[in-house]
């Protein structure tokens, strides 16, 4: 089943929505193979990326973006099915991290700086993550530092809009 959903990560990631039914539809497909624990963790995985999309506070066109990991969080869910109760593991980590940077872009619209790098570094992880503990610390290192680097754009917006109702 793994392998058989590692080809909708390169697949066009240009509509996020898409790719996202695409994956559900694969997902139906193979359901008879899959072993109850299996199916019940892609069912939470599927459920928590939902919840993370329509609560995040960002445009939709950027809220979307957490679409493009489906597949790769999936592939995590098949092998380790109880990876969401360890905040430790390096896959739970990696999806707050991806939470925590969706809600740090700035919601005018989806051409703004750092959600193009946003998007840029997600396809990129989307394309290489295999599931493994090991890519997914590592992207979670990267998404971490692109993270920091949202947030320091964010205050010296904050500082320039402060300056300019002062001045």
């Amino acid at each position: 089943i793994d392998r058989e959903l590692a080809p909708l990560q390169q697949a066009d990631l240009s509509d996020p929505k898409s790719l996202h039914r695409n994956l559900k539809d694969r997902l139906r497909q193979l359901a008879p193979r899959m072993r109850a624990e299996q199916a019940a963790a892609l069912e939470l995985v599927d459920w928590l990326h939902e919840t993370m999309v329509a609560e995040a506070e960002a445009e939709d066109s950027v809220r979307s973006l957490m679409h493009l990991l489906d597949a790769p969080m999936m592939r995590v869910a098949l092998r380790e099915a109880d990876y969401l109760g360890d905040p430790d593991h390096p896959a739970r980590k990696f999806t707050e991290a991806v939470g925590k940077a969706i809600q740090l872009v700035p919601s005018q619209n989806v051409k703004n700086l750092p959600a193009r790098r946003l998007r840029e570094t997600l396809e990129n992880l989307t394309r290489e993550l295999d599931g493994s503990n090991r890519s997914m610390q590592n992207a979670h290192d990267l998404l971490d530092r692109q993270t920091t680097r949202f947030e320091l754009m964010a205050e010296q917006r904050e500082k320039r809009a402060r300056a300019a109702e002062i001045g």
